[in-house]
């Protein structure tokens, strides 16, 4: 079994890498919880509720002997903690790659909002750079 985590900022590649290397594997994002008939709609309130639904959803399938793939911002080391030591509960590998490209972020952040997240991304110890 084996867990991936794909970390970088909107518009970085991070999603499409992910599909793209893993097409067949369970992949889950905090995103599909921010969709409201079609639309994105993100709200501080939801994203608490979508990182609680990601991590209990990679937990499960886990459970169940399934690969994951996360694909998420993961800015902050303590972002990835939780997915780490669930690897590690049920034996999985464990692998981080961090997606650095610059194209157009499909949900439109500003700039600005980038910028601030750049700001305060975290390396992660081994992680591999894409």
């Amino acid at each position: 079994m084996q867990l991936t985590i794909y970390r970088g900022l909107p518009g970085s590649g991070k999603t499409t890498l992910a599909l793209k290397q893993h097409p067949q594997v369970f992949h889950l994002e905090n995103d599909m919880l921010h969709m409201d008939n079609g639309e994105y709609k993100w709200t501080k309130a939801r994203q608490k509720k979508a990182v609680a639904w990601c991590q209990e959803m990679a937990r499960t399938a886990l459970e169940n002997g399934m690969d994951v793939v996360v694909s998420n911002v993961f800015s902050r080391r303590d972002h990835i903690r939780p997915y780490e030591k669930m690897a590690s509960d049920f034996g999985a590998s464990f692998r981080v790659v961090r997606c650095t490209g610059n194209w157009k972020n499909v949900h439109d952040v500003p700039a600005s909002t980038l910028a601030a997240m750049a700001s305060g991304f975290e390396d992660w110890p081994g992680e591999e750079i894409a």
